[in-house]
């Protein structure tokens, strides 16, 4: 019982962080402490929604920022807790791009998922900076950005898992998975970064196997249920 109450005190912690974080409005972007050129969750949310949709569709791109879904910890607690978001963005089609004479065209998808694993500070980042070049090459009129956007529909979701990647970049540095402690009794009795569900390992394909995944509540390999 004090485990489960250290575990939700943590989370706590960090949403009291996080808070601190967003009072910042006077446009400067913060970073990862402990990683000073990455952007935090925070920032990067904000530079989708401020810099990046509104640059998009000054260059007549066709972009949404939308809320598909709630985090663990927000189905369990609607005042905590995150929204997951997923950016999508593509050009008008190519006019002369044609399938069986018809110019019906079903653009290709590009679904880029980050921060499945917590602790994994990259990719977000990674996939920012090329959103970034993506838009200063559609402003050139780079063609084969052009091209590239004629034909293609990007998705991205930024934090597959919200709720550990916070604790990651605040109080736990190697937090992996996420912060359902509920799926197995036994979480109360990991330590504060080891509970929680390996996203990766719950995606319903050939999900419960042993090899690759686990079902002990501590491994950082749970595949939850």
């Amino acid at each position: 019982q004090s485990q489960r109450q250290s575990q939700r005190q943590s989370q706590r912690q960090s949403q009291r962080h996080l808070q601190d974080t967003q009072g910042d409005s006077d446009g400067e972007y913060t970073s990862i402490v402990t990683r000073d050129c990455y952007f935090d969750f925070q920032s990067t949310l904000r530079w989708i929604q401020d810099d990046f949709v509104p640059a998009a569709i000054e260059l007549s791109l066709q972009v949404q920022f939308d809320d598909i879904g709630d985090s663990w910890w927000k189905t369990k607690n609607q005042e905590q807790g995150y929204d997951i978001q997923v950016l999508t963005v593509t050009g008008k089609a190519a006019p002369s791009a044609t399938i069986n004479g018809t110019n019906n065209v079903q653009k290709a998808p590009l679904f880029l998922t980050t921060s499945v694993h917590a602790r994994e500070y990259a990719p977000p980042e990674l996939v920012r900076r090329w959103l970034q070049h993506l838009l200063e090459r559609v402003q050139n009129r780079d063609p084969l950005y052009l091209s590239f956007l004629q034909h293609t529909q990007i998705h991205w979701i930024p934090y597959v898992n919200p709720d550990g990647r916070v604790l990651a970049e605040t109080t736990q540095p190697w937090r992996r998975k996420n912060i359902n402690y509920d799926w197995n009794m036994a979480s109360a009795m990991c330590s504060n970064d080891a509970y929680g569900v390996d996203l990766n390992r719950n995606f319903p394909f050939q999900w419960g196997l042993d090899d690759g995944s686990s079902s002990s509540a501590c491994s950082p390999f749970s595949r939850g249920d």
